[in-house]
């Protein structure tokens, strides 16, 4: 894949990424507005669901790749910013895609009181930071090659 395939891949990640986090973002603010009495027939968020898996395997696929990259680095390239943006990114979007991982499944396929409302406050909080970052990492690494 020539460098100029590669841009234009981590553009459109990073396009998705960005979109995803403003749709989370928004949809999580007026949820309450237009859903009230919290029915728990609702399906938005469980259409939506595989879309955030999907961006979650994003952020862990480019965070390893940029965890490894630094890890080879080392010791020539000690620098702390680098190393927690690579471990940080790397490993809170470990712990993200995990908890949403269990949480979907427990939701569709098992007992959903057991997906608390709590964890997916987490998610849906957590989970557009993770993909802000990642997505704007790639548009400036897409926008330098």
């Amino acid at each position: 894949m020539t460098d100029q395939n590669l841009a234009v891949v981590k553009r459109v990640v990073a396009l998705y990424l960005l979109l995803l986090a403003g749709a989370t973002v928004v949809h999580l603010i007026i949820t309450p507005f237009y859903q009230p009495d919290h029915d728990p027939d609702f399906t938005y968020w469980e259409a939506y669901d595989p879309f955030m898996m999907a961006g979650s395997l994003l952020v862990l696929f480019f965070a390893y790749l940029w965890k490894r990259r630094h890890d080879a680095a080392l010791p020539e390239a000690n620098n702390w910013r680098a190393y927690l943006e690579a471990n940080g990114l790397f490993y809170v979007g470990g712990v993200h895609a995990i908890l949403l991982a269990w949480s979907w499944l427990m939701q569709v396929y098992g007992d959903s009181a057991q997906a608390q409302p709590v964890i997916w406050l987490l998610l849906d909080s957590v989970g557009p930071m993770l993909w802000l970052a990642t997505g704007r990492r790639l548009w400036r690494e897409a926008a330098s090659a």
